[in-house]
């Protein structure tokens, strides 16, 4: 059960192609559910979707009984981020806060999605489902699936992430690149929040993105403390 490109067979079936590892709030996209039955006292009754938080993804509660169905789908605008239910804000916090006690004893927040299966065999209803899967290709290992999950739009990586500076030391300006990366088109500026007391140059910066997947480094060549 996976996004767009998923190709069903008899079996595992043929290979499938590649497919996106993410989606975002307000994207629309495809997920086809291939369903295969090794004996015909199997029937299928119907498929459906649901989702790890209780959200409403459009035709995800509808239902079907093809057995290699593609149903298309509506990630929510305000669906939340996929990420870990537990964080602490420093790691000299000795302990993670919970951000859903239900959840305490998941190794790991509910994924978004999942599809099930209903069937009979022999007059005995049964029930199948699994996580919604991607597909990437990588060299040297081959096809590696993953849980799909739900990222923001826009995402930003910062460079270096981190540094070590003597205490009290004005030191040398300090260079950072942040790399804007979007999900679709996209317009904005970068502001930069830094500790009390230091200034960037520039103070903030504008980015344009043309398509899906495009990435745009911007550097702030001189960050320090004020004199």
């Amino acid at each position: 059960m996976a996004p767009t490109g998923a190709q069903g067979g008899g079996g595992r079936g043929p290979s499938a192609d590649e497919s996106a590892r993410s989606v975002y709030p307000g994207e629309d996209f495809s997920v086809r559910v291939h369903t295969f039955a090794a004996t015909s006292s199997a029937t299928l009754s119907k498929t459906w979707f649901e989702t790890g938080t209780g959200e409403s993804w459009g035709k995800a509660e509808s239902s079907n009984s093809q057995p290699n169905a593609l149903v298309h789908l509506h990630v929510p605008t305000d669906a939340e981020p996929t990420a870990p239910y537990f964080t602490r804000p420093t790691t000299e916090q000795p302990y993670y806060d919970i951000a859903n006690e239900n959840w305490r004893e998941r190794s790991f927040a509910p994924y978004p999605l999942s599809a099930w299966a209903e069937f009979t065999f022999d007059s005995v209803p049964i029930r199948l489902g699994m996580v919604v899967q991607t597909l990437a290709r990588i060299t040297g290992v081959g096809g590696v699936y993953q849980p799909l999950v739900v990222t923001p739009a826009i995402g930003v990586r910062v460079e270096p992430e981190a540094r070590l500076l003597p205490v009290g030391s004005g030191g040398s300006p300090l260079p950072v690149s942040v790399t804007v990366h979007a999900e679709h088109a996209a317009d904005g500026t970068i502001n930069l929040k830094l500790p009390e007391g230091w200034h960037s140059e520039p103070a903030q910066q504008s980015f344009h993105l043309k398509t899906a997947g495009d990435t745009e480094p911007l550097v702030f060549p001189s960050l320090q403390p004020a004199t």
